[in-house]
């Protein structure tokens, strides 16, 4: 019997690979002889580095002193795959869990550690940039990272504007003179989970800035910022990109980024499904598991474990179970979407401190818990698995 475990992170707690080390006991108390495959998963946001290359074996770890999303100076990594790519993810330089809960605020966060890590990158020879947007502490629509590339930013008195989302409203000119060439030349793919336009209700700033600190008179400035920031960008550029899917990314990150550099946006998780020969892995397995930290309404929008159960479903009839650190609400919905069975490892009323504390142990059980429900259908529906032992 194969098995692959494709988690996600359980934020907060576990990394992907953790996950997938507890995943893997569980399943072995009831499975000992199973073949196991893990697959540590992101979709571009929190440990997207850390996941991707998990799964490369000759990848190359760099460091980088930055700074984080309010300047105070950090360490950052970035790896190779190559001698041309460079993959980075904008939580590391410019992440929310990089802050205490009160030091968020994106009036005054930047990217511009993030800027600084891609400058390294390019300086360390990289042509290409894979470049995870999830995980972001800043509403600021990317303009630290421009700064910290070479870009001039200028209000209407000719003078360089501040770093921070509240300096949206202040840019009058954008100028390029002193971009070095390298980084122009640069190709930039922005994975992201997300498909967020730049304004409005369904925009970065209205959805994702109280997630990172905005009060309502925020958003309002943040919003009128990002107005102002559009409307420089398309007299400049001559692009207008506010509404393209996916723009919203990292608080408005993807949008600069599509309008001042050689980018593309595509899927988080269909690039790193590609990047592994994720369809290989599976193609003998008999039963593929995942899981993230929460499962609600918002995993139906490229979140990992129906991302992965709708792969899985594309090359055949393997069965998917997720494995959750907790279920919200009704939840038909995800049969609908690939996932044969989910599990919760939550087993009673508690607080949230408490179930990060005793996620490790609470995931193991659950996964025992998982194949053992799955163990009684196997044992009794699928013949070509008889040989299997389910010990009690």
């Amino acid at each position: 019997m194969k098995i692959v475990i494709a988690p996600d992170s359980f934020k907060g707690s576990l990394t992907s690979s953790e996950v997938a080390d507890c995943i893997e006991i569980g399943l072995q108390r009831v499975f000992p002889d199973a073949e196991i495959c893990k697959v540590p998963v992101s979709d571009g946001g929190d440990g997207f580095v850390t996941a991707l290359l998990s799964n490369f074996k000759s990848a190359n770890y760099f460091e980088a002193q930055v700074v984080n999303p309010i300047g105070t100076p950090i360490i950052a990594r970035f790896a190779f795959i190559d001698t041309k790519t460079a993959v980075l993810d904008i939580a590391s330089a410019s992440g929310l869990d990089l802050l205490e809960s009160k030091q968020y605020d994106p009036m005054i966060s930047s990217t511009y550690g993030t800027g600084m890590l891609i400058k390294e990158a390019i300086g360390r020879g990289a042509s290409t940039i894979i470049l995870g947007l999830g995980g972001s502490a800043t509403n600021d629509a990317g303009i630290g990272l421009l700064q910290a590339l070479g870009f001039n930013l200028l209000n209407d008195s000719g003078k360089e504007v501040g770093l921070g989302g509240r300096s949206l409203s202040a840019i009058h000119t954008v100028n390029c003179d002193n971009v070095p060439c390298e980084v122009k030349a640069t190709q930039f793919i922005l994975a992201t989970d997300v498909n967020n336009i730049l304004l409005g209700p369904g925009g970065a700033t209205m959805v994702f800035g109280p997630q990172k600190g905005a009060s309502p008179a925020m958003l309002k400035d943040l919003e009128a910022g990002m107005e102002n920031w559009d409307k420089r960008v398309s007299t400049f550029s001559g692009k207008q990109l506010a509404t393209t899917p996916g723009v919203g990314a990292a608080g408005g990150t993807a949008y600069t980024m599509m309008s001042f550099l050689r980018s593309k946006i595509v899927s988080g998780l269909e690039l790193f499904f590609d990047f592994i020969g994720f369809d290989k892995l599976i193609s003998e397995a008999d039963l593929v598991v995942t899981g993230e930290g929460r499962l609600d309404g918002q995993s139906q929008f490229g979140k990992v474990p129906l991302g992965v159960a709708r792969r899985v479903k594309q090359t055949g009839q393997i069965p998917v179970v997720a494995i959750n650190g907790s279920i919200d609400g009704e939840n038909s919905w995800v049969y609908d979407n690939g996932l044969d069975a989910v599990f919760s490892c939550i087993q009673g009323v508690t607080e949230l401190e408490n179930a990060i504390r005793n996620a490790r142990n609470s995931l193991i059980i659950a996964a025992e818990r998982a194949a053992r429900a799955l163990a009684i259908n196997i044992t009794t529906v699928n013949q070509d698995l008889k040989g299997i032992t389910y010990e009690k």
